[in-house]
């Protein structure tokens, strides 16, 4: 079937085919990103594994050891404290008795008067427990201070420890960034691996399918490919590299663009010709110089591709006799004698349209 002759279908069929075009191109990047992720997933270096190597297992349990001895120290000392808090609050309560007991003992005597036994056992008895109260909080005081040298002590080797493990964690995190980045290239490796394939493929079937029924798919094909490419580039590599070959990409396709378009203006496909010379023929314009088609009962009139709908045509068109007519500013013949039913037909259009002789077109 001639290119020009392919049907294009009622609105809502055009409709629906780009819509499933459309919805064709989404799927396919949706099953492009699984595969993407799943490609991702593979497992990379382990850093726990690489730490194991470099550190010193006795420095590691040594570590340990103190976090252990730290916390149950500090444990001691906030137990210390605690009763320390209690032992304070009676002694508070105690002074106060005591004091109770010391005013009431200076306003006997500024009156004459003893206090009984039981006021003097019950300031006794203060008195006793008070200092031994004062006697358990300079224990406790001790107790704390020497816990708290102890965990300073602790604190310090803990800190020496500390500086030297980091000191062998250096190069495991150099060796684990290596190998992550290692992995990353690899990761990206594959992904690109599967995906240019498929754009390659994709441009491949564009390029034999641009006349084709099924070009529309193959045109989303490689739309969504093109564009998971762009996404996996621009996700491993560093931005500064990837805007570089975004750049050069686009270049690439600017340029074979612009080719493209030269060579169709200096050797257009037989579709465009003949479209060209369909649409020339329409508003009476010569399709190779675009002059004007002065011939029948526009022989004597002015027109533009504007002011052409304008025109009112005379309604006998038998007082205008059909002949050959060539164009008189670049002399290419654009009516000619059918071969066949020997009627004029249009020279540069493939069939007549008196008998539908077919012929091929002049380029």
């Amino acid at each position: 079937m001639n290119a020009a002759s392919v049907p294009r279908g009622t609105g809502r069929q055009r409709l629906a085919i780009h819509s499933l075009t459309v919805l064709f191109a989404i799927l396919l990047f949706w099953l492009l990103g699984f595969l993407v992720r799943d490609l991702a997933e593979i497992p990379g270096p382990s850093y726990p594994e690489i730490e194991a190597r470099h550190l010193d297992a006795a420095l590691i349990s040594k570590a340990g050891a103190l976090k252990v001895d730290l916390a149950r120290i500090e444990r001691l000392i906030r137990e210390q404290q605690h009763e320390q808090r209690i032992l304070r609050d009676g002694t508070g309560t105690l002074e106060r008795t005591i004091n109770q007991l010391l005013d009431l003992q200076r306003t006997s005597v500024q009156q004459n008067r003893k206090l009984s036994a039981a006021e003097e056992k019950a300031f006794t008895d203060s008195m006793d427990v008070f200092l031994l109260n004062q006697k358990r909080d300079q224990a406790i005081n001790q107790e704390i201070a020497r816990l708290t040298m102890q965990k300073n002590s602790l604190d310090a080797e803990d800190r020496l420890t500390q500086e030297q493990i980091e000191q062998q964690r250096e190069p495991a995190r150099k060796e684990h960034q290596q190998l992550l980045r290692r992995h990353q290239h690899r990761v990206a490796f594959l992904q690109l691996a599967v995906l240019l394939p498929l754009l390659a493929g994709s441009g491949w079937i564009l390029f034999r399918w641009r006349s084709h029924l099924h070009f529309p798919l193959a045109m989303a094909a490689g739309l969504s490919i093109l564009a998971r490419v762009g996404l996996v580039i621009h996700h491993w590599f560093p931005s500064r590299l990837f805007r570089y070959i975004l750049l050069g990409a686009a270049m690439a396709v600017v340029v074979r663009l612009l080719i493209a378009i030269l060579r169709l203006v200096a050797r257009p496909p037989a579709e465009w010709l003949l479209k060209r010379y369909r649409e020339a023929y329409e508003r009476f314009f010569c399709p190779v110089c675009d002059y004007p088609i002065r011939r029948g009962p526009m022989r004597f009139r002015f027109w533009t591709r504007r002011s052409l709908s304008r025109l009112h045509l005379p309604a006998d068109e038998a007082a205008f006799p059909d002949s050959r007519y060539t164009c008189p500013h670049c002399g290419t013949p654009l009516f000619e004698e059918c071969p066949d039913c020997h009627f004029i037909r249009h020279t540069l259009l493939p069939f007549c349209d008196h008998c539908g002789d077919r012929k091929e077109p002049a380029r």
